[in-house]
């Protein structure tokens, strides 16, 4: 059922940091409709019966319309998740890429696009997402908020959200280091 599968992957992401307090919010799809983590409501104690079903009741995530928007890119997404990583949501904060110094990080970062300032929420954010998804591999920064990743399942999407804070954490370790020469 979907909905165990978002809660078991927000506990998963809180544990590992990458969720946080009432930031960020996953979501799958199944055929036409959107299984999505509820507002205002922290991720790290979620239960299968606080997840929405879009169409359906319930008050989904105000990040919505940025999901239904990447649905609509094609049938191959089946699983969005949105963070507020912190080391990843920097970089988008300073409106800076993450580079790639390392083999995982290689493979992800040269395919991370950094989406313009846009007031969260928005059906602005949701067309510049849009946008850029020809252009990238299932993954974004939105600047000045934080980070966005999809892919065909709920698992692979998680794993993406997981490898950008590693190449974030992994470049900002190695600037430090850098200023310590």
């Amino acid at each position: 059922m979907p909905a165990n599968a978002l809660v078991a992957a927000c506990r998963h992401l809180w544990q590992r940091g990458i969720l946080g307090g009432f930031g960020g919010n996953l979501s799958v799809r199944q055929g036409d409709v959107i299984w999505i983590t509820p507002a205002g409501r922290g991720k790290a104690c979620l239960k299968a019966t606080d997840i929405v079903r879009y169409p359906g009741t319930g008050r989904p995530s105000s990040e919505l319309p940025l999901h239904r928007a990447l649905y609509r890119c094609g049938d191959e997404i089946g699983a969005v998740v949105h963070t507020h990583s912190p080391c990843a949501t920097a970089f988008a904060c300073r409106g800076k890429t993450i580079p790639a110094l390392t083999p995982e990080s290689k493979q992800i970062t040269g395919r991370i696009g950094l989406v313009p300032a846009c007031q969260p929420g928005s059906d602005q954010l949701a067309e510049a997402v849009v946008e850029c998804v020809a252009s990238v591999q299932g993954v974004l920064l939105l600047q000045d908020h934080g980070v966005l990743t999809w892919a065909a399942d709920l698992e692979r999407a998680v794993l993406m959200a997981e490898l950008v804070e590693e190449a974030a954490l992994t470049a900002f370790y190695y600037h430090l280091l850098g200023e310590m020469e």
